[in-house]
């Protein structure tokens, strides 16, 4: 039973040395982020304006995908 025991602790330290080395792996891996915003340009600040020839609102995207090239002095 005893050995049972152990082998199982043996299995799950392997399982998680595995997963350690993933995680190394991975600060090389690259990066993808989305970004929206959307801003209403109708009534600021309790002014009114006249916008029919603007746009009433303001919507920004942007997508980044990052790839890190050189990481040696990273520590």
């Amino acid at each position: 039973m005893k050995n049972s025991t152990q082998l199982r602790v043996s299995e799950l330290q392997v399982d998680e040395a595995g997963e350690g080395v993933l995680e190394a792996w991975s600060v090389f891996l690259p990066t993808l982020s989305l970004d929206y915003g959307h801003t209403w340009l109708n009534n600021t600040g309790g002014q009114t304006r006249d916008t029919d020839y603007l746009d009433q609102n303001s919507e920004s995207f942007s997508v980044r995908l990052s790839q890190p090239i050189f990481s040696g002095l990273a520590g």
